[in-house]
């Protein structure tokens, strides 16, 4: 029995949820190619949009996001639509700005994304403070402070940091955000206890080597210097050669070193980080 459009969508996000991008990928686009329903089509497309970017697939995820505002277009000029058409509708329409302010993020285009998040957030504001959006409205937001923090703006991110909190979603990387905003802020403290709180509950790679450096960092201004060189290894361990030079890692572990009078390793922390 073939399944009907809505399970294999389910179907298809599940394999996107479980990390089997290519798989999800395929689904996403046989239903796509082969559906009927606009609706169905622009929703597939939309779907495939994060898995595509995992992916690393940057243009073809760029061309769904303006094949979804030509389908979204045609069908607010064919309207009126039933209520519940209408209301899929609407949830499309945000999801559609969500998606492409995501897009320039993961594509690392951050000034972009901000740019797009805020307006997102303006352009669709009656609909978000709608109980029905609430889920869509907490995404957007914790995004768009995820976005601020990484761009060094923690003061217009922590307030929103701190509101994020409450949220369902993203818990994990709302710690990680706040402890880098509280580490920018110079509250070491504050930043301790949320990095290690974003540590306890699971990061991805990407996040976690960085929330291991920013702990070790917090350590090391706290005067606990054999914890931050434990933090800062491990981190190290872990992080792409772009991240140790931006942050100085291997300086870090050098003045950690000297503190705890490991001078020969010091002078290997030194010499890595020496410009090559």
């Amino acid at each position: 029995m073939t399944m009907h459009d809505d399970e294999k969508l389910l179907h298809a996000c599940r394999l996107r949820d479980e990390g089997e991008f290519c798989a999800a990928k395929r689904e996403f686009m046989e239903i796509a190619e082969r559906t009927d329903d606009s609706i169905t089509r622009a929703s597939a497309l939309l779907f495939n949009i994060p898995v595509l970017a995992a992916l690393g697939e940057f243009e073809l995820a760029a061309d769904h996001i303006a094949a979804v505002a030509r389908i979204l277009e045609r069908e607010r000029e064919t309207g009126p639509h039933t209520d519940g058409a209408g209301q899929q509708l609407r949830f499309l329409e945000v999801d559609l700005d969500m998606e492409d302010a995501y897009l320039a993020w993961a594509d690392g285009r951050s000034q972009e994304a901000a740019t797009k998040f805020s307006r997102l957030l303006d352009k669709h504001s009656e609909k978000l403070r709608k109980p029905e959006f609430r889920l869509g409205r907490e995404i957007a937001k914790a995004r768009y402070a995820f976005v601020l923090a990484d761009l060094g703006r923690w003061q217009e991110a922590l307030p929103i940091l701190k509101e994020a909190e409450s949220f369902e979603s993203f818990q994990e990387g709302v710690a990680f955000y706040l402890g880098h905003c509280y580490f920018a802020a110079a509250d070491y403290v504050l930043a301790t206890e949320k990095l290690t709180k974003a540590l306890s509950l699971g990061l991805p790679d990407n996040l976690k080597y960085r929330a291991l450096c920013e702990l070790g960092m917090t350590c090391y201004q706290l005067g606990d210097y054999t914890q931050a060189k434990e933090y800062l290894e491990k981190g190290a361990a872990m992080a792409d050669k772009t991240y140790i030079n931006k942050s100085q890692i291997w300086k870090w572990l050098e003045l950690a070193s000297r503190n705890l009078g490991q001078k020969e390793e010091a002078e290997y922390y030194s010499q890595l980080a020496r410009p090559s």
